[in-house]
């Protein structure tokens, strides 16, 4: 006995695969352009803002995120990256796949160069969130994503993460603050039930590292 084609299941697939592509060719596109066109690093691409492009810049210009949810995660959400940053008056550009968004820049200068401190939040399922920062440079005309400039009693790290959940009205007062004046970084305290409790750890420049302070 031949069982019956689920015809549901194949047009499911049909667009997954349509909009995996469609995906593909925008993030090249834009990678292309973003590339290619270093005025592009100042520009709002408004219509592409109302269509659902996010855009991160850091206040000197020489960094810029674009960043779209690919409508390809469920709960999760999955989102793509282009990374921008300015060489020179040259441009260079590059696709970053993941279940994350960098949606604000900050700027922290000191002798040896800019450091730029990106915040990214990621939705792992309908209430748990995941956020963080990353620190990135721009040394010898390539981005560095890497810039152990986090001390904390485990070490030196790159990045700061969290996690936490959202109630039913959406408030979790999981925001990471940064004052780039006093350059001050602070991460929320979460609770064991996944709750912010609107306490932070705080963590300062010191001229070489980020250390925690008291608050």
């Amino acid at each position: 006995m031949v069982s019956k084609r689920n015809d549901t299941t194949f047009d499911i697939i049909k667009v997954e695969d349509s909009l995996a592509k469609a995906n593909d060719v925008f993030a090249k596109k834009l990678e292309n352009c973003a590339g290619k066109f270093p005025s592009t690093l100042t520009q709002k691409f408004q219509s592409l803002h109302d269509v659902g492009l996010g855009i991160a810049s850091s206040v000197d210009g020489r960094l810029r995120i674009y960043f779209w949810d690919t409508n390809m995660g469920g709960t999760q959400i999955n989102y793509r990256n282009i990374v921008q940053y300015k060489m020179g008056v040259k441009t260079n550009s590059i696709d970053v796949d993941g279940s994350f968004a960098y949606d604000r820049i900050y700027t922290l200068k000191k002798d040896a160069g800019t450091y730029y401190l990106a915040i990214f939040t990621a939705r792992i399922s309908s209430q748990e969130y995941s956020s963080g920062v990353q620190v990135f440079t721009i040394q010898n005309n390539s981005l560095n994503d890497n810039v152990k400039l986090i001390k904390t009693s485990t070490g030196l790290h790159n990045m700061l993460e969290f996690s936490y959940v959202e109630d039913y009205q959406g408030n979790d007062g999981a925001e990471i603050l940064y004052d780039e004046k006093s350059a001050i970084l602070k991460i929320p305290v979460v609770l064991d039930n996944g709750k912010a409790n609107g306490n932070y750890i705080t963590y300062k420049f010191t001229g070489q590292y980020f250390e925690r302070v008291k608050n």
